[in-house]
């Protein structure tokens, strides 16, 4: 279960950075489910896990992933998204957790 329901989502952030910008519209929208999905549990790293979870076939994964790729930075067997990270601690800042 999510420590939270949801995450704050600035639409300056999305709009603003040039890798999200760089990435094409459908590469985009896999780009916020990852991060959906990363917001309630760790991503794995296994692209065949990650397409399934995505609803995609791997090679559509396997054709976006260069875009996808500078969002996401692997932490031992799980893929993070530093910005998302930023966010996860603030929200255990600001409930005391952190």
């Amino acid at each position: 279960m999510p420590e939270l329901p949801y995450v704050n989502f600035y639409c300056s952030d999305w709009l603003g950075d040039s890798k999200v910008r760089r990435m094409g519209a459908e590469a985009r929208g896999i780009h916020i489910d990852l991060i959906c999905h990363s917001w309630q549990e760790p991503l794995p790293t296994d692209k065949d896990v990650l397409a399934e979870m995505l609803g995609i076939p791997r090679r559509k994964l396997d054709s976006l992933w260069e875009r996808l790729a500078p969002c996401w930075a692997v932490d031992g067997d799980h893929l993070v998204n530093k910005r998302l990270e930023k966010e996860r601690e603030k929200q255990r800042k600001k409930r005391g957790e952190g």
